[in-house]
Parts: structure tokens; sequence; C-alpha cells
């Protein structure tokens, strides 16, 4: 499956939890802002080489 695949999948699972009472999207965005994982550097590095 590609990152852009993955990505979307992904996108689309937030955007459903987002409707529930307790807001997901921001805290895992934070969690990427201020502890910036590896797992985020390798997925933005596939995204963009188009794997």
């Amino acid at each position: 499956m590609s990152a852009k695949t993955i990505c979307l999948l992904w996108v689309g699972l937030f955007m459903v939890l987002e409707f529930l009472p307790f807001p997901v999207l921001g805290f895992v965005l934070l969690h990427v802002i201020f502890n910036r994982p590896p797992w985020f550097k390798s997925l933005v590095d596939r995204l963009y080489q188009g794997r």
C-alpha cells in the first residue's frame, strides 16, 4: 500500500473521530510538533518519494 493511501486512510479515520466528543487530531498534531517522532519524518519522506 502506498504512503499516500495510508495517509488518506488515517486522515479519514481522524475526520470520523473528530465528530465524537473527544477531539483526537489536535493531540496527535501536538505530539508530532513537540516530540518529533521518527515515524513522522519517515512518513513524509515516503509520501514525497511517491511510494
